[in-house]
Formats: structure tokens, sequence, C-alpha cells
């Protein structure tokens, strides 16, 4: 089980999965800054979990 730990870090698409996940904030950041999305805090995030 560790070993399988440590392989999940040294992920061969690594650098493919961080740079899919750096445009999607950078999409989701630019849509809140033109107002086309909202946020919410953290308290509202956990209410809407802790209800399912």
């Amino acid at each position: 089980m560790i070993e399988r730990l440590f392989q999940s870090f040294d992920n061969p698409r690594k650098a493919e999965i961080n740079a899919a996940w750096a445009t999607e904030f950078e999409s989701r950041l630019d849509a809140y800054k033109e107002g086309k999305i909202t946020a919410s805090s953290v308290e509202e995030v956990m209410a809407r979990i802790n209800r399912r």
C-alpha cells in the first residue's frame, strides 16, 4: 500500500494534469471576475455537503 502511494506521486502524466488544472482555474477565475459565476463561502459549501 505504501509503495502504491509513493508511485502515485510520480504519475507520468503529472505535468499534463497540472496544466489542465491550471487552465481550468484560469477559466473559472476569469468567469468570476467577469461576473459570469459567483463564489460560495466555505460555510455554504460545507452546509450543502452535509445536507446530502
